[in-house]
């Protein structure tokens, strides 16, 4: 390829979290793992599921946004207090009935502090959903197929891409 114009030669971070090698001379554009000829591409273009993935997050963000107006705190705390107020109840009454503190105390005391402190926990509101990021990718027209042949999160970088496999076409045929 040393007498080959070379219109971009880089890397590129593709989708599955790799690095696919672009190298796009007058003759020919390896894409990744694919080499193509130009002469074969009848069309390049920049495509992305960008329309598909707003949809998506608009869906997620309305079924967050409705499950947050439904949420409240509704943790009673009457439960928990009268359930910490048997237990201390029936310890004082064994230690009053025993005469000894020691056993009826701890035995009652720690379940009821346990019981007591459940009052005062918060229902954790629901949280947001994750926010799913659109790819952009090389689309090229071969043979009567379409095939996207890179995916990239990196718009800047599909559409440098498709400009230079676009300019060495037009060049390359005139």
């Amino acid at each position: 390829m040393s007498d080959e114009k070379i219109y971009l030669e880089t890397q590129l971070a593709v989708v599955n979290g790799g690095m696919a090698k672009i190298q796009i001379t007058d003759r020919r554009a390896v894409l990744g793992e694919k080499t193509y000829s130009l002469q074969n591409i009848a069309a390049v273009e920049t495509f992305s599921n960008r329309s598909e993935i707003d949809e998506k997050n608009s869906v997620a963000e309305k079924a967050y946004e409705e499950q947050l107006a439904s949420y409240k705190d509704d943790s009673s705390k009457t439960g928990p207090i009268v359930g910490a107020l048997i237990f201390f109840g029936i310890g004082l009454f064994m230690a009053i009935e025993n005469g000894e503190w020691v056993f009826p105390g701890v035995c009652c005391f720690l379940p009821g502090t346990m019981v007591l402190g459940s009052a005062f926990q918060k229902k954790k509101p629901p949280s947001p959903p994750a926010k799913l990021e659109p790819w952009w990718s090389v689309r090229i027209d071969a043979s009567g197929t379409s095939t996207d042949v890179i995916q990239s999160l990196n718009e800047a970088e599909i559409r440098k891409v498709v400009e230079a496999l676009n300019d060495a076409i037009i060049k390359s045929n005139s």
